[in-house]
């Protein structure tokens, strides 16, 4: 099985440890898995809809951008790299495609630069920079225009699998990197569909399944779904929600 990079610096102490914990994500808060706008615009993150194939790898993620202002906005838009990739993650996902209101766009890759990272920073972990050099991190790149208080939705399709080090699985969705959008978010959806190697393994009860937030497994041990209304990531009590996850602990090799 292919291991996947995802959120690695975060996984290294998550692996580590028995229990479900997501502390220490706002030292890494551009490594999410959101988009989010390279300069300061007064453009709000509206919905966020993320769902995995039921049948393959495949992951689609639809993020609906709405301007503020009665002024055309036109902006560069970033996407992270390393946790949303397979294999070589100082590359391109190949199978990456783009779109804006269902037309594919041009994406480049380049490095983020120490501005944006310095008002992440302000926003997130003001002692952030001792832990991680985001300046030299890369993103995949675009560019997006606004006309007055209209709206688009960027959609990013590409392969991500489960990040695997035995007897332990993961996979999460980090919404950090949208704290960087105006507002909070109106409507936020994941679907995240189960393997059938964990569905097996949890139909046998051969592994154990933390999911965070708790919700249940849907349909016939199927899915997990989450939806949330009115989103403010800027929380940072016990009712703040960042990331979505599902953490797996196999108790035999049976599934390897």
């Amino acid at each position: 099985m292919k291991k996947a990079i995802f959120l690695i610096t975060i996984f290294i102490g998550l692996i580590s440890s028995v229990a479900f914990s997501f502390e220490g994500y706002e030292r890494y808060p551009m490594l999410g898995n959101t988009i989010y706008p390279l300069t300061d615009v007064d453009v709000k993150l509206s919905e966020v809809s993320i769902q995995t194939n039921k049948d393959s790898s495949e992951i689609v993620s639809t993020f609906v951008l709405e301007n503020l202002t009665n002024e055309q906005q036109a902006f560069k838009v970033a996407f992270p790299i390393v946790s949303n990739c397979i294999g070589d993650c100082t590359a391109m996902p190949p199978d990456l495609v783009v779109t804006i209101d269902g037309r594919q766009i041009g994406t480049t890759l380049s490095a983020l630069g120490k501005t944006l990272f310095v008002r992440m920073r302000a926003i997130v972990s003001e002692d952030a920079a001792k832990h991680y050099k985001f300046e030299k991190e890369k993103a995949i790149i675009w560019e997006v225009a606004l006309k007055p208080k209209e709206r688009k939705a960027v959609t990013c399709r590409y392969s991500l699998d489960w990040y695997f080090e035995p007897p332990q699985e993961v996979l999460m969705v980090d919404l950090t990197p949208a704290i960087l959008w105006k507002g909070n978010i109106d409507k936020v959806h994941f679907r995240l569909y189960l393997p059938k190697r964990v569905k097996a393994a949890v139909a046998s009860r051969t592994a154990r399944v933390k999911i965070q937030p708790p919700t249940r497994i849907q349909g016939n041990r199927d899915f997990i779904e989450w939806n949330f209304k009115n989103l403010d990531l800027r929380k940072r009590d016990k009712s703040n929600v960042r990331i979505l996850g599902v953490y797996v602990w196999y108790s035999s090799r049976e599934h390897e």
